[in-house]
């Protein structure tokens, strides 16, 4: 994956766009749980949410409309953002459970369709999340949300049997199988 194209975070480490690599909106309901995901690059330190002022740009940059953005909100929704990526790996939904407990939340309508709504900026956020991984669940489409098994990065995906295992086979999987062939060149290499 070459990221060089890419933007960097405040310290200078590549943060890829957060729909990468599908096409924006290409994930449905979850695309706003994989961008939310993919705010942090986890293969390379980066975090698009360093203070609470880049937290705000990134958020006003997703249209989430939220007001004053505080260090706290930024504490909450790291931790929102950490246990919903580890509720992906895991394949279970308690870690983002416990992660939300004791936000505050309402029911409203919005176009005829229940939602969540919240009054404080994170709690807004996490409404917003919920109701995509709700709107998934119903249309079962949760489980295709994963993550790379060599970069971490969140990705949608669309193989038919739902093995995919790389954000992209061009990037981690073309680098898994590189590796895995040095590996096996080493040692035969090592047993002649």
């Amino acid at each position: 994956m070459s990221l060089s194209r890419h933007p960097t975070d405040t310290a200078g480490h590549p943060l890829p766009d957060g729909s990468w690599p599908d096409p924006a909106g290409s994930a449905g309901s979850l695309d706003v749980v994989r961008r939310f995901c993919n705010s942090t690059n986890r293969e390379h330190g980066a975090d698009a949410w360093r203070s609470a002022a880049e937290l705000s740009t990134w958020l006003w940059r997703e249209h989430a409309v939220v007001g004053h953005v505080t260090d706290v909100d930024l504490v909450r929704l790291r931790a929102i953002r950490d246990a919903t990526w580890t509720a992906i790996v895991s394949h279970a939904l308690d870690p983002l459970v416990d992660a939300i407990r004791g936000m505050s939340f309402a029911l409203a309508v919005d176009a005829g369709r229940l939602t969540l709504a919240a009054e404080r900026p994170a709690d807004i956020v996490v409404a917003r999340l919920v109701d995509s991984v709700l709107a998934a669940q119903a249309d079962r489409s949760w489980g295709r949300l994963k993550a790379c098994a060599r970069c971490d990065w969140v990705f949608y995906d669309r193989s038919k049997n739902r093995s995919g295992r790389w954000c992209t086979m061009d990037a981690c999987g073309s680098r898994h199988k590189a590796r895995a062939y040095r590996h096996r060149r080493s040692i035969n290499d090592h047993l002649t």
